[in-house]
């Protein structure tokens, strides 16, 4: 805390009260920014979480459920211009649909 004040009392101290306003303006600018990119960050955990959860397919009338279960995700994650490696890609979707052999 003692530091925190140190620093208030130098930074007030070595500006003018224009160039504070200035100061404290760009700070309101980063925090925003932040708070912006933290709720980007939510949404795209949330949304990889649903991917995991997409259930398994066992049949095909399943890997069709499951398909679009995918897809629907996938869409919202490209809605807030989340890039998705085609490789990952096609790994989860290999994944969650069941083997053809």
């Amino acid at each position: 805390m003692a530091e925190g004040a140190a620093l208030k009392k130098e930074i007030s101290e070595s500006l003018e009260e224009e160039d504070l306003l200035k100061y404290l303006d760009s700070v309101k600018g980063i925090r925003s920014c932040i708070q912006s990119s933290l709720a980007k960050l939510e949404a795209q955990d949330m949304l990889r979480k649903r991917l995991r959860e997409v259930p398994f397919a066992k049949d095909l009338r399943t890997s069709v459920a499951t398909l679009k279960a995918l897809q629907n995700v996938l869409q919202k994650l490209e809605a807030i211009d989340v890039a998705v490696e085609v490789d990952s890609l096609e790994e989860i979707i290999i994944r969650k649909l069941p083997s053809t052999r």
